[in-house]
């Protein structure tokens, strides 16, 4: 998720993911724990976000926004100063996306008309970009830290899916992480959004004048930026991610980056919003 104006903090620390990865393009891969370093000194002078609560796991429904997180954290081996450790990724378990199929998802034909005309290629140039192929640290090849097998995934290039305009049933402004979740699944069985694969993310964008409570009671462009989370679905998890509008007033235009180009800062968010979702997609599903 990505916080604004107070909550920006952890968000500038992921901004950050690719500015930094761009400056380390032009040197030699020492190994894995090179990006992860590098993350690991950022991350000391900014705090990250809080987690929020959990759910019960049910088919197309909401499950827990972090609960127990699956996936890749940093760790510091010892309590020496942070410039003398050697930070490395830790693997709990649990699936990446291998190669990305992004649907840009439009709620209504209101969204932004340079969203809707940009935001394609820059998915396109985006997932098949070397930037992606930094992300290869997160496969899944090795056991997990208790043990137990890894999904034996490899992070590849990805592509863009394409675009699809929905005519959302639910016409309220303000709206509910279960709304989304609840409106997606119409649309899936109306199949004017296809059945998920294992690669599948929905990035869902929104026109103006609407507002998203993300199911914590934090609200869009006041209190987060944007977020991805699951849905438990059968055979595959359902991956999406939630974008509002940066429009003149709408709250993200002040609190979302800098760039005076609203789009530019609409991408680095939809950036940062793919990246997580890439490299730790069950972020929404609690599992003992």
């Amino acid at each position: 998720m990505l916080a604004p104006a107070g909550s920006m903090r952890a968000w500038r620390v992921r901004q950050t993911y690719f500015l930094i990865i761009i400056l380390m393009s032009t040197c030699s891969v020492l190994a894995r724990k090179s990006v992860a370093q590098t993350l690991h000194s950022v991350s000391q002078a900014l705090p990250a976000a809080a987690p929020a609560g959990a759910a019960q796991r049910q088919p197309l429904t909401m499950q827990s926004r972090v609960g127990v997180r699956r996936g890749v954290q940093l760790r510091v081996d010892s309590p020496r100063a942070a410039s003398a450790s050697i930070p490395h990724l830790d693997y709990y378990g649990g699936p990446i996306i291998s190669q990305v199929q992004v649907y840009a998802v439009f709620w209504g034909s209101h969204v932004n008309s340079k969203v809707r005309i940009g935001i394609g290629g820059f998915y396109t140039a985006i997932t098949g970009s070397a930037l992606f192929d930094w992300l290869t640290e997160y496969n899944t090849t090795i056991p997990s830290l208790d043990g137990s097998p890894g999904t034996n995934q490899t992070l590849q290039h990805g592509s863009f899916a394409g675009t699809i305009t929905i005519a959302p049933s639910n016409t309220r402004r303000l709206l509910s992480d279960d709304d989304i979740q609840a409106e997606i699944a119409l649309q899936i069985q109306a199949q004017v959004l296809p059945a998920p694969t294992a690669d599948t993310l929905f990035a869902i964008y929104f026109p103006p004048g609407f507002i998203i409570d993300d199911g914590t009671g934090h609200l869009s462009c006041h209190d987060f930026c944007a977020y991805h989370s699951t849905m438990a679905s059968s055979p595959h998890d359902l991956y999406y991610a939630v974008v509002p509008d940066f429009g003149k007033g709408s709250g993200c235009d002040l609190g979302c980056g800098t760039d005076p180009i609203r789009f530019n800062n609409v991408t680095a968010v939809s950036s940062h919003e793919l990246i997580e979702a890439v490299t730790d997609p069950e972020v929404g599903l609690a599992t003992d």
